[in-house]
Formats: structure tokens, C-alpha cells, sequence
């Protein structure tokens, strides 16, 4: 040993060795540290809590919840934005008041959106196939500033197996067509809890509209989404009814993709001539 020692010393080498071993150790340390706190961190994950103590990886836990990860985008909410509603007061509500007068709704121009107002708004709103909230939204808003546009229209829906008639207002410019749309869309809920229903299927969606010498050809698609036989003649008896409450239709053309208009056929539902009704 004490010749090596002297080996080391003679050749000039021994403070290189001990600066190659220091720098050893110093990079055995760091890839040890690294892979400690690597497993800590990845294999640890899915038990990390989160600081308010959910679990935020892994599945179940104690109750079996998942908790969202922290990326997640928060829930949206399908009510639309209230412009004005009871309590407020003011130049807008004033200015909202006028609007209701000038689309046909007799209430007060006081500023005040009290009571009264907020029953007037639900029926406007009802009024435009908006659910009756009371609370001025911007389609109601918007439906109101059109008002001297706006022209009252009859629906069809059902209420224990027979027609019944809803009023609502669609613009001038389009009254059959804006009555069928309004009459896909329908009921609304507090119609539903009224005990109004709809045949009418709400994938229906209308290609076009045209009435020519008292007869009205609607295409549609979407109709035949149910193939029960009453439900099938129910929809027509709406799409007809709702129609020919117009003084210039006579009646009803259904013209339908060729599957569709099979399956009316299969259960008697001739769609090929004209389906009328009474003015």
C-alpha cells in the first residue's frame, strides 16, 4: 500500500484522483436525489391529495367520487344572461316598458319592474316561445324590439288525445313557416306541466315552405322518427291544423324524404295527395 501511495505521489496524480472521485460521488448523489424524487413524484401521483383533500387522479376513494382535474372546464349553464328583472328600477326598465307597449302588451311605464311587469314579460315571453321566466333575457329583448314585426299565430298541441290551440307571435314576413317552427319547438315546460304534449318529433326539421294557390308543400325532414301509428297521424293532424288556421291555405302538401314517406304509408298516412282542414 505504501508503495501505490508513493506511485500516486511521485507520478503528480493523486490530487487528480481525489478531484475525479469527489466529482463521482457529487454525480452519483444528483442521479440518486433525481430517481428518488422521480418515484416520490410518478409513482406517488394517484395518492397525492389535493390541498383541500380530494383525490385528484385517482378513480373512487372513500365514497367512490372522482374529483375533477384541475384542466377541467368548469359546468355551463343553458339559462341565458337576465337583462332585467323584479326589484330593478330605472331608465332601462322604463325603456322595457315602452317596448312591451309598442309589441302590443298593455302595462304602465313607471320604471319599476314590479310584480305586474314581471307578468306581462312571462307573457310576452310565452307569447315568442320563450319559457315564461318574468325576466327579460336578450332574446326577449330582442323579440320585443321587433315587435310591430311580430303577428299572432295559432299552434296545435294535445292535451288528453285531443287538438288544442296556443297562441304565439312569429315575424310577419314568414307566418307559416315561423308557426311550424314554433310548433317543432313546442311545448314549453310550463306548458308540459299543463298538461300539453306534442307529437311532433323535435329532430323534425323543416328544408322549405311554399304556399301557391291556397295549398301549402312543406318538406321536412326528421318527421318519422317514431313509427307508431298514432303518434304518426298526430303529428300530421298538428302540422295540418296549425296550417290552415291561415286564410291562405287550404291545405297541406307533405313532401318527406322517400323513407319517411314509406313508413306514413305503412301505417295508412298517405302523404302523396294533399292533407287538408278547415280554414
Amino acid at each position: 500500500m505504501g508503495l501505490v501511495g508513493e506511485h500516486f505521489v511521485d507520478s503528480g496524480h493523486e490530487g487528480t484522483w481525489r478531484r475525479r472521485l469527489v466529482r463521482f460521488l457529487a454525480l452519483a448523489t444528483v442521479v440518486v436525489g433525481g430517481l428518488v424524487a422521480g418515484w416520490f413524484v410518478f409513482g406517488n401521483l394517484a395518492t397525492t391529495p389535493s390541498d383541500d383533500g380530494r383525490n385528484e387522479v385517482a378513480e373512487g376513494g372513500a365514497g367512490g367520487a372522482v374529483a375533477p382535474s384541475a384542466s377541467a372546464p368548469a359546468p355551463t349553464t343553458s339559462e341565458p344572461p337576465v337583462l332585467l328583472e323584479r326589484g330593478d328600477r330605472g331608465a332601462e326598465v322604463a325603456e322595457w316598458q315602452q317596448l312591451l307597449q309598442a309589441a302590443g302588451v298593455e302595462v304602465s311605464v313607471d320604471s319599476e319592474f314590479g310584480p305586474t311587469t314581471e307578468r306581462l314579460t312571462a307573457r310576452f315571453q310565452r307569447l315568442i316561445g320563450e319559457e315564461p321566466t318574468g325576466r327579460v333575457t336578450g332574446r326577449t329583448l330582442a323579440a320585443a324590439e321587433r315587435g310591430s314585426s311580430l303577428r299572432s299565430v295559432r299552434i296545435f298541441l294535445v292535451r288528453d288525445g285531443e287538438l288544442e290551440d296556443v297562441r304565439r307571435r312569429v315575424d310577419r314576413t314568414q307566418l307559416a313557416r315561423g308557426a311550424l317552427e314554433m310548433l317543432i319547438a313546442a311545448p314549453l315546460q310550463v306548458e308540459r306541466e299543463e298538461g300539453l304534449s306534442s307529437a311532433v318529433p323535435a329532430t323534425t326539421e323543416i328544408v322549405g315552405v311554399r304556399v301557391d294557390g291556397g295549398t301549402a308543400d312543406v318538406t321536412l325532414t326528421g318527421f318519422a322518427t317514431d313509427p307508431e301509428p298514432e303518434a304518426l297521424r298526430r303529428r300530421v293532424e298538428q302540422v295540418v291544423a296549425t296550417l290552415t288556421r291561415f286564410g291562405s291555405i287550404d291545405q297541406v302538401r307533405l313532401l318527406l324524404p322517400e323513407d319517411d314517406a314509406a313508413v306514413f304509408s305503412d301505417v295508412g298516412v298517405v302523404l302523396t295527395g294533399a292533407s287538408g282542414g278547415d280554414g
